[in-house]
């Protein structure tokens, strides 16, 4: 594919994914992943192409089965009180003061009338995003540590602001995303969400950073060699690399922690049973 033309020639050295981005607004390119999207990224693509689509497309299905590739953690460690503090108390109520619901939304949408104004269903949606954007855009990090979860239920089905274009269509683009990539059967194809790893040891750590970097330049060497690099040549330096670093420590350190802590970690089954929730 990629001596076809089929892979973009420079997919390596576009290292900040700008190209590729480029190339598939202007109509260039077919399949792109586009992380963190909004409404502006089908605006731009309906000002080249009129008639052009966006739909959410899952990882190929193999003989090793279909998983999804990344999904946000649902689940987050926000906030931690330090071991050694003098007065432990006063921090949780800190915290308690903090994660309240009158404080979040206080943060999240400001003041009443000036900020935010109550819909007809009763619940606070911004208004005059001029000012929003000067008074309130750097304060997210401080109502990070609340779960921005509003008492009525229904204050927390997501608004589309109908004054912005294709702001709709962006919407159901969005839910069909999330419906395919939050489903148990298309599971996180990793043990758990990479935020709820265990830390590796130093000296695993190092060894898996180089498996990492060095089993990717394999193949990439797979995918712009053509014939002269084939997949069964790589597979056979991807084992013996694997032997050579000593990577199988790294995964038998994993299996026995995994062994040792799977009744109480927040492994992929349980971020789906979380979700199932919500």
């Amino acid at each position: 594919m990629f001596d076809e033309g089929v892979v973009d020639r420079d997919y390596l050295t576009d290292k900040n994914g700008e190209k590729a981005k480029k190339d598939f607004l202007s109509g260039k390119l077919g399949i792109y992943v586009a992380d963190n999207a909004n409404v502006d990224f089908l605006t731009t693509l309906r000002s080249t192409n009129k008639e052009a689509t966006i739909a959410p497309m899952l990882m190929p299905k193999t003989e090793f089965g279909q998983y999804t590739i990344r999904m946000l953690n649902p689940l987050q460690m926000t906030t931690v009180v330090y071991a050694g503090s003098k007065d432990p108390a006063a921090a949780v109520k800190e915290i308690d003061f903090m994660i309240s619901e009158k404080t979040w939304k206080t943060l999240k949408f400001g003041t009443e009338n000036v900020h935010w104004k109550n819909d007809e269903l009763g619940c606070p949606r911004p208004i005059n995003p001029d000012l929003r954007k000067i008074e309130m855009n750097y304060n997210t990090d401080l109502y990070m540590s609340a779960t921005t979860i509003d008492s009525k239920d229904v204050c927390n089905i997501p608004v589309v602001n109908k004054d912005i274009p294709y702001a709709e269509e962006w919407s159901k683009i969005k839910n069909e995303t999330r419906d395919l990539y939050e489903n148990p059967a298309v599971p996180l194809y990793t043990l758990t969400h990479n935020e709820h790893m265990p830390t590796l040891p130093a000296d695993l750590l190092k060894i898996n950073n180089d498996w990492t970097q060095q089993s990717k330049d394999l193949i990439a060497k797979t995918v712009v060699s053509g014939g002269s690099y084939t997949v069964d040549q790589a597979m056979n330096d991807l084992k013996s690399l694997k032997q050579k670093i000593g990577q199988n420590q790294t995964m038998d350190w994993y299996a026995k922690w995994y062994e040792q802590n799977k009744k109480n970690a927040f492994l992929t089954k349980d971020i789906y049973q979380f979700l199932a929730k919500k």
